[in-house]
């Protein structure tokens, strides 16, 4: 399998605020993760809140090695990204605030194989 991305900056921004996950292969229970996380926020560290989620899920991924018996449930997986993209918020949510930074944030969407 063969995969790639692009990322554009988009017409109202200086800087790129896009992080991506492009997984070919194994990374713990995943054989493929693509993923793109987009900050929101402008100059308030869109770019650090998408960085966040981004690593956060790929910790997940590389810290949870295939199980002996083979492989792990699609529920397992879900939930385990899920915990991961909420834990990253959590992150985002109390460093803007601790910074004083209105609306930072970041979007997340992500494919598992």
């Amino acid at each position: 399998m063969k995969a790639s991305y692009r990322c554009d900056i988009g017409l109202k921004r200086a800087s790129n605020q896009d992080s991506v996950l492009c997984v070919n292969g194994t990374l713990g229970p995943v054989r493929a993760f693509f993923a793109v996380a987009d900050g929101m926020g402008g100059g308030d560290d869109g770019e650090v809140a998408s960085a966040a989620v981004i690593r956060a899920v790929e910790t997940f991924c590389s810290g949870n090695p295939m199980p002996k018996s083979g492989a792990y449930s699609g529920a397992d997986i879900a939930n385990g990204v899920v915990t991961a993209v909420n834990s990253a918020s959590a992150w985002i949510y109390n460093r803007a605030k601790g910074k004083g930074l209105k609306g930072c944030g970041s979007t997340f969407v992500g494919v598992v194989f």
